[in-house]
């Protein structure tokens, strides 16, 4: 009888620790998860920061002058990330 109490308390105990780890490793996905997410929503921030600078020229009727600023902060935006790459 003691070999068979012996062997519950065994069983759970693994039982408990196999618990344990898979709870630590659902916990760890969870903050990994989130700070993707963050990630990504810092991501969509600079993009919508970027756009809106164009924004502001997207209408139906330009100037030749509205023209040449979006031609020109495009070339100077296009000079500034080739010199990163």
């Amino acid at each position: 009888m003691d070999n068979a109490v012996k062997a519950l308390e065994i069983a759970g105990g693994i039982l408990i620790a196999i618990l344990v780890i898979s709870l630590f490793i659902y916990m760890f996905a969870q903050v990994g998860y989130n700070q993707a997410m963050q990630n990504s929503n810092i991501e969509t921030q600079k993009l919508l920061q970027f756009n809106k600078k164009y924004e502001a020229y997207n209408k139906n009727l330009l100037y030749g002058t509205d023209v040449l600023s979006v031609i020109n902060m495009a070339r100077s935006n296009n000079s500034v990330e080739h010199r990163w790459i």
